[in-house]
């Protein structure tokens, strides 16, 4: 009878993590989870599919020079998390920016008083409140910047 009790917990436990197909996946941290295993059950990809993607959408962070640290943008590239439907990402200079994850349409952003020198981190605090925190600066000017998502 344990045996019976423990294999229909382990499969309605595997049930309900079963993702309806074009189900959106959170993307909490960089490399997916805690463990940083990259792992998604997502399974629209697959190789034999993975030739007939096609772009979406594209995003531009069009950053200006900073003549304060004498430094021009280079080219962009960006690890987002994604919380909800949201794709949260640093710029290579001093903004936090949230996408919208189907439309690429840029629906927030953030300020830091230093260059982002990480990709995004997310916690929850015990209110229940959750926040995307980026490092900034270097030495003395080091700082994380944390910003509270909308409720």
């Amino acid at each position: 009878m344990k045996r019976l009790v423990a294999t229909a917990a382990l499969l309605s436990t595997a049930l309900a993590g079963a993702q309806e197909p074009g189900a959106m996946i959170e993307w909490p941290y960089v490399g997916a989870e805690q463990a940083h295993t990259k792992y998604s059950a997502v399974g629209d990809i697959t190789a034999a599919n993975v030739d007939e993607l096609e772009i979406v959408w594209q995003w531009e962070p069009n950053e200006m020079p900073l003549e304060e640290y004498g430094t021009r943008p280079g080219p962009f590239q960006a690890t987002p998390i994604m919380i909800g439907n949201i794709l949260y990402l640093s710029t290579m200079y001093t903004r936090v920016v949230a996408l919208d994850a189907e439309t690429g349409t840029e629906v927030w952003r953030g300020a830091t008083p230093f260059p982002t020198k990480a990709n995004p981190m997310t916690y929850r605090a015990r209110s229940g409140r959750q926040f995307v925190v980026i490092a900034t600066g270097t030495g003395s000017d080091a700082a994380l910047v944390a910003f509270a998502r909308p409720k």
